[in-house]
């Protein structure tokens, strides 16, 4: 996945089209976390399917990947919780179609 580009900061940039660039930094932002939330499945897959393949794996290290997949998905929710304040007070000023 390539860096998204934003345009250069301009003065005579209009309300609207600040609000709108901040409504795309939040959808790239929500990306993000998506992709992170999907590493996270995923690191639970492995050492799941490495213990049905016959690697032993204790249920030490597969507590220890829950705990912390369940710490990280608790940043993302926190993460989530912000992003979702910032959008809505976005939306109050951009005019209504």
């Amino acid at each position: 996945m390539s860096m998204p580009e934003f345009p250069q900061p301009n003065p005579d940039m209009t309300q609207e089209q600040a609000l709108t660039m901040i409504l795309s930094s939040i959808a790239l932002e929500e990306l993000a976390l998506s992709h992170i939330i999907n590493a996270e499945g995923e690191k639970i897959q492995y050492i799941l399917n490495q213990n049905n393949c016959g690697c032993s794996n204790d249920l030490k290290d597969i507590l220890a990947v829950n705990k912390s997949v369940t710490g990280l998905l608790e940043i993302v929710l926190q993460n989530q919780m912000i992003l979702k304040n910032k959008m809505e007070s976005v939306l109050e000023y951009l005019p209504k179609p």
